[in-house]
């Protein structure tokens, strides 16, 4: 039987029907049920699909192996850490304007990006590249 959201060729071997379903509720909760679940799933499954397995952000290929595997109960919050390139999605434009653009990157620059929206994000990002020169004679310096 034909899924409403077929697993994308580059998922193997994981439940990505489970794993979209709760992505969804848990995104639909945290926003505060402005949109339904099958809304969240159509958003989220796009942006799966866009993908092609690779992070948003940085092109990298994310580790789709790794989907389902860290859930709160069993690992505690913090272990996603453990796995930088562990597949989630993030809302495109942080917290404050809320609409269903989602796009899929790892847990390490999600955590990074945190509630910013991709402009402020590339602010941030482009602040840090800037400074990197003097953060490397910085670091020489304070290694002597």
């Amino acid at each position: 039987m034909a899924t409403k959201y077929p697993t994308p060729n580059f998922i193997i071997d994981k439940d990505y029907q489970t794993w979209l379903d709760r992505k969804a509720m848990a995104h639909r909760k945290r926003d505060g049920n402005q949109f339904t679940k099958e809304q969240y799933k159509q958003a989220i499954h796009k942006a799966v699909v866009l993908s092609e397995g690779c992070d948003f952000y940085t092109g990298e290929m994310l580790e789709w192996g790794l989907l389902g595997t860290f859930g709160n109960e069993e690992n505690g919050i913090k272990n996603y850490k453990k796995e930088p390139k562990l597949p989630t999605v993030d809302h495109l434009n942080g917290r404050s304007n809320i609409d269903l653009l989602f796009v899929v990157t790892g847990w390490a620059v999600n955590d990074a990006k945190n509630d910013l929206s991709y402009e402020e994000f590339l602010i941030l990002c482009e602040k840090v590249l800037n400074q990197k020169g003097k953060c490397i004679s910085d670091l020489k310096k304070l290694q002597k």
